[in-house]
């Protein structure tokens, strides 16, 4: 029995072992193209099984894609047999061929190895070295082959088929070959079947199915997913840190004054924005302000520069550059003289004749009399509205200052100059630095030593008090002055 009635059966077998629907299509056109062998079936009582010779060839062909499941094609064949039989000139044959086909494929996305069956129908022309016996008979082929997958674009094509000949010529033969199958085009998507779902139960009737729902037992909002939102600040109550007051996605819908990212029930500094446990950290050592003994100068010392690594902070080490001990107060012990008697040796003592404290380099610290004049500063300098010009009630209170810098040679002045959040933060830094450098040259203008004044402007980055209020703006818009002994 001919082989054909077992290759009929290729492509029906792999038929059903797909015939679940595709909804993703592969890239729909391809272009494929083989070299082929064959074998022909010829009368032949020499040969076992009736084969007479072998002949090669090669193929091109165009197919598209129905669906994943199956392609269609339209193959070209040209190839050549040497058949002493019917051959009259030098024992050659040219066949052409056109096929129409549909390959049955089974096919899913895991795969990289695609087996598949085919068959279809065909026309052949036969020339012999174009002489006047040329046929022309119709084929049937059938037969099944692999595909292996190397990518989105393309597949090693392996294929055997066996080609019934519709005539009264015996031209059935044999073929196999080996190509290559690009794919063009866009992958397309086709709707599928809807599934028939069974009733799912809703068991806390908000009108979600309890399949979908995250909280099924809890009546809730489709925007979540099933589960409430009983503050309305837009995050679902099993997600909301403080489900029953209204706060931002950022602190995890709990309330959040500073607008620092940092819930107020977590935030050790709720009115300042921060990052360190919701803290401002002006220096960036790491030590938030409310712990910094100096915040505006980065160390490690409850945030303070520590220069010669004594354990001992600059600001109380009376040699901050000589590694010494707390006994000598900072300094090496064979560091003894100090002439004024204060404890701080005269070589690291700016006031070396004047007893004063370590902290401020050996030179006497500020009073409360005179700090006091420098706090009720912030109150009484004040200025006409928008402007850096001075209102004259400020002028006493300067000329309180002018005094102290007369009697403490020894001491240098920082002015800094601040504003509410009114107005626009470039123009605010400005008008804060114009401030600052009024007052300098008020003071300076009364005698004291220009090098002895810094001045800077800060605008509204650096507030004491709620600016959403009326009397925290007027806190706000401040002058600050600050003795210091410089280094």
């Amino acid at each position: 029995m001919r082989p054909i009635l077992l290759i009929l059966l290729i492509p029906f077998t792999l038929l059903c072992t797909n015939l679940g629907a595709q909804e993703k299509i592969e890239r729909p056109n391809a272009w494929e193209g083989k070299i082929l062998f064959t074998d022909h079936y010829l009368p032949n009582p020499d040969i076992d099984g009736g084969f007479d010779h072998t002949g090669f060839g090669i193929e091109a062909g165009y197919y598209r894609h129905l669906s994943n499941l199956i392609q269609v094609g339209i193959p070209l064949k040209v190839a050549v047999a040497d058949m002493p039989e019917v051959s009259t000139f030098d024992n050659r044959i040219r066949l052409i061929s056109l096929d129409a086909v549909a390959r049955f494929r089974a096919y899913s996305e895991e795969r990289k190895l695609v087996p598949y069956g085919f068959t279809g129908i065909g026309g052949v022309f036969e020339s012999i070295n174009g002489e006047t016996n040329d046929n022309t008979y119709a084929q049937i082929p059938i037969g099944g082959g692999v595909q292996y997958r190397l990518g989105p674009w393309g597949y090693v094509t392996g294929q055997v088929e066996y080609r019934v000949t519709l005539s009264d010529l015996e031209r059935d033969n044999l073929q196999a070959g080996i190509g290559f199958m690009w794919m063009i085009g866009k992958p397309e998507t086709k709707p599928s079947t809807p599934k028939v779902l069974d009733v799912i139960a809703d068991t806390d009737g908000d009108g979600i199915q309890d399949d979908k729902d995250d909280c099924p037992t809890i009546a809730g909002l489709a925007a979540f997913m099933g589960c409430p939102d009983s503050d309305g600040d837009g995050i679902a109550d099993s997600k909301d840190k403080c489900p029953q007051q209204v706060g931002g996605l950022a602190a995890m819908g709990c309330p959040d004054l500073d607008g620092d990212g940092v819930a107020d029930v977590d935030d050790e500094c709720p009115d300042a924005p921060g990052s360190l446990r919701g803290c401002p950290d002006i220096d960036g050592d790491g030590v938030p302000n409310k712990d910094d003994s100096c915040p505006e100068l980065a160390g490690s010392l409850n945030g303070c520069p520590d220069r010669d690594a004594d354990g001992i902070a600059d600001k109380d080490d009376r040699c901050p550059d000589q590694t010494g001990t707390a006994e000598n107060g900072g300094c090496p012990a064979a560091v003894t003289r100090d002439m004024d008697g204060d404890g701080v040796v005269d070589d690291y003592d700016a006031c070396p004749t004047i007893a004063g404290i370590a902290a401020n380099r050996g030179c006497p610290g500020v009073n409360a009399e005179v700090q006091q004049v420098l706090t009720n500063a912030m109150e009484s300098v004040r200025f006409e509205t928008g402007s850096a010009t001075l209102k004259s009630s400020s002028y006493s209170t300067l000329d309180q200052i002018v005094q102290i810098m007369r009697d403490q040679p020894f001491n240098n002045l920082k002015i800094r100059g601040h504003t509410d959040n009114v107005g626009g933060t470039n123009s605010n830094l400005r008008l804060s630095e114009r401030r600052a450098e009024t007052c300098f040259k008020y003071i300076r203008d009364k005698g004291i030593v220009p090098t002895r004044i810094t001045y800077a402007g800060y605008g509204d980055n650096r507030p004491i008090a709620d600016n959403n209020t009326s009397e925290g703006r007027r806190q706000n818009r401040r002058v600050e002055f600050e003795l210091y002994v410089p280094e």
